[in-house]
């Protein structure tokens, strides 16, 4: 049984967070990639991340009410979204 993307960034984040609280070993460093590679994959890794989150913003918003859009709540959650996509053009110049 395949897993569903909210599944995975579940378990992905459940991962991170293992590892921050030191019950796994941190990532080794593949030093036979040449660092410009490696650097390249990590900032992959984090537009990926960051533009699932994107995504799922986007459909939590379009789920929500005409009320709640455009109340305090809603447009604060639009500024957070818009901040994402100003940090995720960021990232497209360093890709």
């Amino acid at each position: 049984m395949a897993l569903t993307p909210a599944e995975k960034m579940k378990a992905y984040r459940a991962r991170l967070k293992q590892r921050a609280l030191g019950q796994l070993p941190t990532a080794p460093i593949l030093t036979n990639i040449p660092p410009e590679k490696r650097w390249k994959a990590s900032i992959d890794q984090a537009h990926t991340l960051l533009q699932t989150t994107r995504e799922e913003m986007q459909s939590y918003f379009e789920e929500r009410s005409e009320a709640w859009v455009e109340s305090e709540k809603g447009e604060a959650f639009q500024e957070r979204m818009d901040a994402l996509d100003t940090l995720l053009e960021e990232l497209n110049s360093l890709i």
